[in-house]
């Protein structure tokens, strides 16, 4: 999981975001496990959520929330080497990222939700 715009708020927390899942992918395309490229499905939301550390003994710094749990879903459905982004992203992108409509889908959990394909 990866997270822009924490523990510092940045105004261009989804276009980093999304220059990093870009550079994701090309890295998993040079990899190689067990012979073949890696096809890394990656999905990205944008929205509110709560972070904090956790444990008594061994603390870990973890986020909860709505955006979390649909970024996951939206991770899920994509396909293998796809980056699949919500509407709520895509309204944050500017013009320098091209991404292609894709049905609205039934994600367990959410309901209907329409999302994007990030290809540039």
């Amino acid at each position: 999981m990866v997270v822009a715009g924490l523990p510092t708020a940045r105004s261009d927390h989804a276009e980093a975001l999304a220059h990093y899942a870009l550079e994701l992918r090309k890295a998993g395309k040079r990899e190689r496990f067990a012979g073949e490229p890696l096809g890394l499905r990656i999905g990205i939301h944008s929205g509110p959520i709560v972070a904090g550390v956790i444990g008594k003994r061994r603390f870990a710094y973890d986020l909860w929330g709505d955006t979390v749990n649909l970024a996951s879903r939206i991770q899920t459905s994509a396909e293998p080497d796809e980056i699949r982004i919500s509407d709520a992203t895509h309204e944050l992108l500017g013009p320098d990222f091209a991404c292609d409509p894709l049905a609205e889908t039934e994600l367990r959990g959410t309901g209907r939700v329409r999302m994007w394909r990030l290809r540039a």
